[in-house]
């Protein structure tokens, strides 16, 4: 009985191996084809969205908007005006005029200067434009005349010394935002919501570059 045993043995390996080696590679590529099957694809480069597509995907975060207010302050100025009146090169009098203005002060930037650097797997730079102040103008409800008073034969304030001084209001509101740092504050801003827009796009790695104010934004 052992012997027909061992002899049923060597049979069913004298048949099996030549199957074997025969099929080797075969089965040894199957395998490799499996296994890259199941981990293969994690280690492949995931394809990078281009500069254009990661643009138009922060103006649709921002819901297409061309301009991005990132800073608000409400400031005011006090402006006094004296005009003397004179008769034949004397003075006779003199025009006092005191004026009140108030504004709200936004600052930020021309999301259309926006520029996307570069782009690849979860890595983004992005480079801002220089941060801006939007017109300032007046608010009427808010602002008045203090005091509008003559001396002597002079006459009280015209249209024009208030247009003046309306003017003048505008000016000194636009140093005294410029001076509290607006831009500045309208730079982080900025630079903190595009850093949320791009993380909900999952963007891990993310570089922004802010710039300086032009020259003359604060003298205009």
């Amino acid at each position: 009985m052992r012997f027909w045993g061992a002899l049923r043995s060597q049979s069913v390996e004298t048949v099996i191996n030549p199957i074997v080696e025969k099929f080797k590679w075969l089965i040894v590529s199957a395998i490799v084809l499996l296994m890259f099957g199941l981990f293969g694809l994690q280690l492949l480069p995931h394809p990078s969205a281009t500069t254009v597509e990661v643009r138009n995907l922060i103006f649709s975060e921002l819901q297409n908007a061309d301009q991005l207010t990132s800073a608000t302050m409400t400031a005011k100025a006090t402006i006094r005006l004296e005009k003397p009146s004179e008769v034949l090169g004397l003075q006779v009098g003199q025009t006092n005029l005191v004026y009140e203005g108030v504004s709200q002060v936004q600052a930020g930037i021309n999301l259309k200067q926006l520029q996307v650097k570069s782009v690849s797997p979860g890595k983004v730079h992005l480079v801002l434009p220089a941060p801006y102040l939007r017109d300032i103008g007046l608010n009427v409800g808010h602002s008045s005349i203090l005091a509008n008073y003559s001396e002597w034969f002079a006459p009280k304030a015209s249209a024009e010394l208030e247009e003046e001084a309306q003017i003048r209001a505008i000016a000194a509101i636009r140093q005294e935002a410029c001076d509290s740092n607006i831009l500045e504050a309208a730079n982080n801003s900025a630079k903190q919501l595009l850093t949320e827009v791009l993380k909900k796009l999952n963007y891990e790695t993310i570089v922004i570059e802010t710039q300086l104010p032009q020259d003359g934004t604060c003298s205009k």
